[in-house]
């Protein structure tokens, strides 16, 4: 398997989309969100806007653009945090609150290395990438 190949086939995308779904599903849950204080509410809305935030700045990136370990280092801290979804005692404990929120930090630290996803950058990437693999297809077939 090539290497792009491996980041475009990456479980973290996956991942990603569960976790999305999970969150909305407890943002969607009225007794849930009902039992939760005002730091706890705090702390699920923070997961879904760095859980949306990650989402589209990785699928607004070119894979060329992307590396492997990073996309691993991330995809550990985002089956950390739906773990602790799972578990919902969690924010009952500040102890899991501090855990949930070090694997949010973690996750915003990795996504320095996601080119930055302007509409400017995001079209010049993808024609760069567009007009360099093209090139590469013509010289490899010979077209």
């Amino acid at each position: 398997m090539t290497i792009l190949e491996q980041i475009d086939n990456h479980s973290l995308f996956n991942e990603l989309s569960e976790l999305k779904v999970e969150v909305d599903s407890l943002l969607n849950d009225e007794e849930f969100i009902a039992e939760l204080d005002e730091e706890g509410t705090e702390l699920v809305n923070r997961v879904k806007l760095v859980i949306d935030y990650i989402d589209n700045s990785i699928n607004s990136s070119d894979s060329m653009l992307l590396r492997e370990a990073h996309l691993n280092n991330m995809r550990t801290h985002i089956n950390n945090i739906k773990v602790w979804l799972r578990n919902k005692d969690y924010l009952e404990n500040q102890n899991n609150r501090n855990h949930l929120n070090n694997a949010l930090n973690n996750i915003l630290d990795s996504s320095v290395y996601i080119p930055l996803t302007t509409r400017e950058n995001i079209d010049s990437i993808r024609e760069a990438a567009t007009g360099f693999r093209r090139s590469i297809g013509m010289q490899k077939f010979g077209s």
